[in-house]
């Protein structure tokens, strides 16, 4: 009946294991005019660029839960929701190369008990990376706490970017948070609809609960909100163990918890490595990684050292601390120098904040590609050229293109901040992020 509605194009990607290219996935609909158990799904036809796939390669993954053709049969119990996008994987070891490809697929559903019926369409899709656009509505904190834009507000303006990805943080955001009324959940959706938005990530409570249990509770907790608010990804802030007590309960919501690598972590630090050893020997579906591109950073954040400047700080201090910054030097020193050539308080502070942005080798995602769900548009300043000043963003996507990447890059506004000293002027959150936008669909589409 949905024949040509029933594969997603936005879900074709190749899938890897242990670092591993193993196969390729779409996103699949069923074709009847309501939602089935699984059972009366007999399986899937799927040949692409003319070779034929197996039922043995073939598995369905409906809300995290993974079966076999086989197995489905035995599941009146699980139900397949009236345009549900449920996960259709292929093994196929090297995956599909970079381009277009051909994909017959067949749907066969045996819906009214009277014999199989074959819902079989031609696809052409072009695999390879589908990044998109969205937001963090972090990055309009300010005019959202003085008053001057609503939760509605934040998502028209999401919209008006001509995009639909929406990040929300639940403590700033989420009223009456962590217990948001039914009325609350249901404004959300409408305003959802009416913006035509989709809810992207949801930022956890950030790790500030002593003790694995409590903060494994807490996490918790924000998996039933932000389960019913229709998210499918948690940006969360909180350790290993924390993670792995939290797993279980995601993944009966149908939830992916990602973790943040935020400076002063890298990609190739010590809570990347041991987060994905844990994911690659337990083969874990539901735990990733969300890099906050603040970990990009080649140059120290501009906005930063021009606020100590008004403030007092000395200039060729300043300027000595940024070249150090650029050239990978020690912080230690660097701090000795500026305390040795009589640096003032704030020629201190700033000799230690510029080190707080770090600079990772965007060729590191590489690895990671299969297990980023979302990556956060950090950025602080845009020029008058139309760059981020500190974070290279052409060469983060081209890396994320060549790696055939889909995802949502949430814009993260931070720069108001660093105006706060000046009692007279503000800068628009909503017009920076435009700016933001506009650079990026430049280098996406490059």
């Amino acid at each position: 009946m949905y024949e040509k509605q029933m594969l997603v194009e936005r879900y074709f990607r190749n899938t890897a294991s242990d670092g591993v290219v193993t196969g390729f996935q779409v996103g699949v609909r069923v074709t009847h005019y309501h939602g089935i158990p699984i059972a009366i799904v007999k399986g899937f036809r799927i040949t692409v660029d003319g070779v034929e796939y197996g039922r043995d390669a073939i598995r369905f993954i409906l809300r995290n839960q993974v079966f076999n053709l086989d197995e489905m049969k035995n599941h009146m119990d699980v139900y397949w929701g009236f345009g549900e996008v449920a996960i259709i994987t292929v093994a196929c070891m090297g995956g599909l190369s970079k381009g277009n490809h051909e994909i017959i697929f067949s749907e066969i559903l045996d819906a009214y008990g009277r014999g199989d019926t074959e819902h079989r369409f031609i696809f052409n899709f072009n695999l390879g990376s589908m990044i998109r656009r969205g937001v963090t509505l972090y990055s309009y904190q300010q005019e959202y706490y003085t008053g001057d834009m609503t939760l509605e507000d934040m998502v028209a303006a999401v919209a008006d970017l001509d995009t639909d990805g929406v990040e929300i943080l639940a403590e700033a955001c989420v009223k009456n948070y962590p217990n948001p009324s039914d009325y609350f959940i249901g404004r959300w959706f409408e305003i959802l609809e009416k913006y035509r938005c989709r809810p992207i990530v949801f930022d956890a409570s950030f790790g500030y609960i002593p003790g694995n249990e409590a903060a494994a509770k807490k996490l918790k907790q924000d998996i039933d909100v932000a389960h019913r608010m229709g998210f499918s990804v948690i940006r969360a802030q909180n350790n290993l163990e924390t993670l792995k007590m939290c797993l279980g309960y995601a993944d009966e919501k149908g939830i992916t918890l990602a973790q943040e690598i935020h400076s002063p972590n890298t990609l190739d630090g010590p809570l990347v490595e041991g987060l994905m050893e844990y994911v690659y020997k337990n083969n874990v579906k539901n735990l990733g990684l969300i890099p906050d591109m603040g970990i990009f950073c080649q140059r120290p954040v501009r906005l930063c050292y021009e606020k100590h400047l008004r403030a007092g700080a000395t200039g060729e201090l300043v300027e000595y601390v940024c070249k150090a910054y650029m050239n990978h030097a020690d912080m230690d020193e660097t701090v000795e120098y500026v305390r040795n050539h009589g640096g003032n308080e704030l020629d201190l502070f700033w000799a230690k904040e510029a080190f707080d942005y770090v600079w990772c080798d965007p060729s590191l995602l590489k690895k990671y590609v299969a297990y980023i769900p979302n990556i956060h548009g950090k950025f602080y300043e845009m020029t008058n050229a139309g760059e981020e000043y500190s974070i290279p963003y052409k060469e983060v996507i081209d890396v994320l293109k060549e790696s055939n990447w889909s995802g949502y890059i949430c814009s993260e506004f931070e720069g108001q901040r660093h105006y706060h000293d000046l009692r007279y002027f503000d800068i628009s959150s909503v017009d920076e992020v435009k700016r933001h936008h506009k650079m990026l669909q430049k280098y996406i589409k490059a």
